[in-house]
């Protein structure tokens, strides 16, 4: 809404958002234009992004397919953004051998993690004391034209 009563005011600056920008064929109908959505900066997840493998384009669309058929449109692409967690805690389930809480959080704490969006870990051993904050590939993108343009990529990692 903020967009949206900004762009009557005849706001033409930058909109940045530490959250994913999400659906935005939707947002675009909330803000009333694509020129309120003009030059919004923020992570993006679509299938066009290049860190998707090609391998793992169906996983994804079956993903939107059974989302799709529960909820109906619109699909929320943030969606394979948080599959990643169900990828993570089935591998770290088989790294642990089971759910013993124990080996659980060991494997969690410690593993590599493969996820549609490249592969992470968690991190944060040395900013918050406790490795809890998994770092995987973040996509950047601006939006021009009611359309995303890719601007690079991020991989958290400590410092």
């Amino acid at each position: 809404m903020m967009m949206k009563e900004a762009h009557a005011l005849g706001y033409k600056g930058y909109w940045v958002s530490s959250g994913s920008v999400v659906n935005l064929p939707e947002m675009i109908k909330i803000a009333g234009s694509k020129e309120a959505v003009e030059n919004w900066i923020g992570p993006y997840e679509s299938l066009d992004c290049p860190v998707v493998k090609e391998a793992d384009k169906p996983a994804l669309l079956e993903i939107q397919d059974r989302y799709l058929k529960k909820y109906g449109p619109p699909f929320e692409p943030l969606a394979w953004r948080y599959s990643c967690g169900m990828q993570v805690l089935c591998e770290a389930i088989r790294q642990a051998g089971g759910t013993d809480p124990d080996a659980l959080k060991k494997a969690l704490e410690t593993g590599t993690f493969e996820t549609f969006f490249g592969s992470g870990k968690f991190t944060g051993q040395q900013t918050y004391g406790i490795a809890h904050q998994f770092a995987v590939t973040t996509i950047a993108v601006i939006i021009k034209n009611g359309a995303p343009k890719y601007l690079g990529y991020l991989k958290t990692q400590e410092p």
